[in-house]
Formats: structure tokens, sequence, C-alpha cells
């Protein structure tokens, strides 16, 4: 099962036009999404729910660095956990 697999957590980068695109880095897989960064955060959570994940922590700077007047890339850390793994 591919979330057998999973890390601890994800990794969610959505790249903007004008921020360029995120270069893979060793251990990284990148993939290219049409989605939006909303949707792609609202995609992991609800393939996370199917598969029997629950949401335990989400991270990002993008809304701290927007409180700043900063505009960086949409980026957030998903921790995603099931008890039956632990076990």
């Amino acid at each position: 099962m591919f979330f057998k697999r999973l890390t601890a957590a994800l990794v969610l980068t959505a790249a903007t036009a004008s921020a360029g695109s995120v270069a893979p880095r060793d251990g990284w897989a990148v993939h290219e999404t049409a989605k939006s960064f909303e949707q792609l955060i609202a995609d992991v959570k609800a393939a996370a729910k199917a598969q029997g994940l629950g949401v335990v922590t989400q991270a990002g700077p993008t809304q701290a660095a927007a409180a700043r007047g900063i505009t960086i890339p949409g980026n957030r850390v998903i921790g995603l956990f099931n008890n039956d793994f632990a076990v």
C-alpha cells in the first residue's frame, strides 16, 4: 500500500510562475501539478482520510510570511498518522 511507505510528513510546494519552479534535491521527488495550492492540500487530506490516515500536524511559512508582507510560494508540511502502523 502506498501510504505504508509514507514518511512522517508530506512536503507540499506549489511554485508560482514568478517564483520559479522547485528543483529536485537529494531524497526529494518533485511532481508537477496543474492543481492550485489550496486544491492540492485538500486532495492530500482527502486521500489520506480515504486510506485511514488522520492529519495530526500542519505547518508552513506561507501565511506567516504574508503577514510580514513577504510573498513566497505555497509551502505546507502535513503530518499523517494511523495507529495501526504504531502498534
